[in-house]
């Protein structure tokens, strides 16, 4: 889950009604989701098939879910683009209690308001580079955010761990390349799961700016 930086909703996204701006212009509200996220799932970061609907994600994933929070359904800070996994298999899950103690999951957009400290991913989580699994970083206090983000989105599905390892694995078997993504950040961010990359860059300390 990388860090989103999420900037506050673009006037066509909010429509009026009587003297309030309550409700959400659904015609922009993809198109900006996306821009947010360099047109990934804002959990997993697979990268979305333009080819299919329009380039439109199949789902706009609510953070706190509907059906638990209805007053937060469309508001525009509880909204991800999400890919079907990810989003299904989150359902309406959210919180668990352990030990008598709410167990909420990260919020990537987290700037510190909501739980005090702004969300970074290596302050959570921890990454096997040989086997592309994320794991809870022990060392918070708080980790079982971390554990219980990993299982509500899934991030350690079969099919997300082999496509980090085997990206790694082409970076590592031709560095030419990786140094060429290295020097345009913007390119190497629209890529499925470059956090991953970035994250291997500065564990190798390789003058990455993660």
């Amino acid at each position: 889950m990388r860090k989103i930086i999420r900037q506050p909703p673009i006037d066509q996204i909010l429509q009026t009604e009587g003297n309030c701006r309550i409700r959400l212009n659904s015609q922009h509200l993809l198109h900006e989701l996306l821009r947010m996220t360099n047109d990934k799932c804002a959990y997993c970061e697979t990268h979305y098939d333009h080819s299919l609907q329009d380039g439109r994600p199949e789902h706009i994933e609510h953070f706190y879910p509907r059906n638990t929070y209805p007053e937060l359904s469309n508001h525009w800070w509880n909204l991800f683009p999400s890919c079907p996994s990810c989003n299904l298999t989150k359902g309406d899950g959210f919180e668990i209690i352990d030990n008598n103690k709410r167990i909420i999951p990260l919020k990537p957009d987290d700037d510190g308001r909501l739980f005090g400290k702004p969300y970074q991913f290596e302050k959570w989580f921890l990454i096997n580079f040989e086997t592309g699994e994320i794991r809870p970083n022990n060392h918070n206090e708080k980790w079982k955010r971390a554990e219980r983000s990993i299982e509500l989105f899934n991030l350690n599905r079969f099919s997300l761990m082999k496509a980090r390892k085997d990206l790694l694995k082409n970076y590592i078997n031709d560095y030419n390349r990786i140094n060429n993504f290295r020097d345009n950040r913007l390119r190497l961010q629209t890529k499925s799961y470059s956090f991953y990359i970035e994250y291997w860059l500065k564990f190798k300390k390789l003058d990455y700016q993660y």
